[in-house]
């Protein structure tokens, strides 16, 4: 009996153990997530983006790769905060990171830096200009596709800035600061996309 009983005791710890194992499991991956994670667009971060670019900087110089990526800020989103309030302004972006990633695929990378500002690393290791150039044409479609809030068709413009590795930079500041710099050429010049040059 007393064999029994302890067989029963050990059963009893071995399960709770495991359980525990579990639950620690699970709520590493939940701050994991937390941590890496835009909760309002369900996007990756500023964190994850800029970690994810530096490894592809480090594939790139060890395989003598290039790659571009993008920096995306939208245009009259202040006009939406300001005219339907901040509710209206969060479920536009709520909307528009799954529309985003589904433009981009599985296979690359959007992120929310911020405000209205998003970031992409895209799957095709290209810096051809035309096919970049393809991609922020199909970004820029989507993004000017109509939301709907209530009875409301709200239209929001974007203007998109793209740096390539390793022409317009070898590290993640200096890229990032050049995509930038496109970006806000793109929107002075309101043509949608510029990709950055000296000039």
């Amino acid at each position: 009996t007393i064999g029994i009983a302890s067989f029963a005791l050990v059963v009893v710890v071995f399960q709770y153990l495991v359980g525990e194992l579990l639950r620690s499991k699970r709520r590493g991956a939940e701050l994991h997530r937390m941590a890496t994670t835009d909760e309002l667009s369900g996007l990756a971060n500023r964190e994850r983006f800029h970690a994810l670019v530096q490894q592809s900087i480090e594939t790139a110089a060890r395989t003598h790769g290039a790659f571009g990526l993008m920096l995306i800020d939208l245009d009259r989103f202040k006009e939406v905060n300001d005219t339907l309030g901040h509710e209206a302004g969060d479920a536009l972006l709520g909307e528009l990171g799954p529309r985003l990633a589904e433009c981009v695929g599985p296979d690359g990378l959007v992120a929310r830096m911020g405000g209205d500002e998003f970031a992409v690393l895209p799957s095709v290791w290209s810096t051809d200009p035309d096919r970049l150039g393809e991609l922020a044409e199909l970004l820029l479609g989507c993004i000017q596709r109509p939301f709907v809030a209530g009875e409301l068709s709200i239209e929001v413009g974007a203007s998109i800035g793209i740096a390539r590795f390793p022409e317009d930079g070898n590290d993640l500041q200096t890229l990032v600061r050049r995509a930038d710099v496109a970006m806000y050429a793109a929107k002075e010049s309101q043509t949608g996309y510029k990709l950055y040059s000296t000039e």
